[in-house]
């Protein structure tokens, strides 16, 4: 990370003046101190040897700068806001598909995180009925269901070898019989999750970003509000929009490397996680 700030804050052109701060995305869920600090960076079942690595406390004796700390999903929501199709948006739920499930919320334009910024942390939502042939945990939530790593041994046990998320669009466009029943469960977890998101908060807009191939996010899209018909009260006004996002694989980065800009000029700073209190 050092060497990568100080050589593109080398480039010609590139005056002092221009660098405003470091923003880094992370995967969450995390732990914020009473100091307003990062206490637990990563999480610790997925990445245990990064437990408690205090990276913001690491990077700032190297590079004298604020920097700003922030749950990947969320990180990506602010880029899907700023950059992609919530650029018009004041109001929306992002689904982040990244190494798992995640995502986050915006009303009024801003990014709502909660009480410890893990607002949108949807991929820890326990099973409702079936539970995902890929989960292995003594506590099963969907977000096993969408772990890429999972997902690629699990294709393995049928003899089907992938190891990126563009491999997957071929099986998709294959219509690859074991892929089809891991997207559909998929579907259905997505929808029992989202109906939840309708009810709770009356969200107008759902957009669908992250990792995997577009076209298997689009065909995502396309089929969750009829699955979530089912499961609606006939009552009910009608369903959310689902949108595929714009800001792409990048999402996550971009929206990292907005927090320092938004803390610069932004109305409401205090949505970003800050490394220090006196920043």
């Amino acid at each position: 990370m050092v060497s990568t700030i100080r050589e593109i804050t080398q480039w010609p052109g590139v005056q002092g003046s221009h660098f405003c701060g470091v923003g880094i995305g992370l995967p969450g869920p995390l732990e914020i101190n009473k100091n307003n600090e990062v206490s637990n960076t990563i999480n610790p079942k997925a990445f245990p040897n990064w437990n408690d690595v205090p990276i913001g406390k690491m990077l700032k004796e190297h590079i004298s700068s604020p920097i700003f700390i922030e749950n990947n999903a969320s990180a990506a929501t602010i880029g899907e806001r700023w950059y992609g199709a919530g650029k018009n948006l004041s109001n929306f739920l992002y689904a982040f598909f990244g190494a798992g499930l995640g995502g986050g919320l915006v009303l009024n334009g801003i990014p709502f995180e909660g009480e410890n910024r893990n607002a949108g942390e949807f991929g820890y939502f326990p099973f409702i009925g079936e539970i995902s042939p890929l989960s292995d945990s003594e506590q099963p939530h969907i977000g096993e269901h969408f772990n890429l790593k999972k997902l690629y041994d699990w294709l393995s046990k049928s003899d089907i070898y992938v190891s990126r998320p563009e491999d997957l669009e071929q099986l998709f466009v294959d219509n690859n019989a074991v892929f089809l029943y891991w997207l559909n469960l998929a579907k259905k977890y997505l929808a029992s999750v989202f109906i939840i998101a309708e009810y709770m908060i009356d969200i107008e807009v759902i957009i669908l970003g992250g990792r995997l191939p577009h076209i298997i996010i689009e065909d995502i899209a396309l089929s969750l509000p009829e699955l979530m018909s089912s499961l609606r009260n006939d009552h009910k006004a009608p369903s959310p929009i689902f949108k595929c996002g714009t800001a792409g694989v990048d999402a996550a980065a971009l929206g990292a490397a907005t927090l320092p800009i938004f803390d610069l000029f932004a109305a409401q700073s205090d949505v970003l996680i800050k490394n220090s209190s006196t920043q």
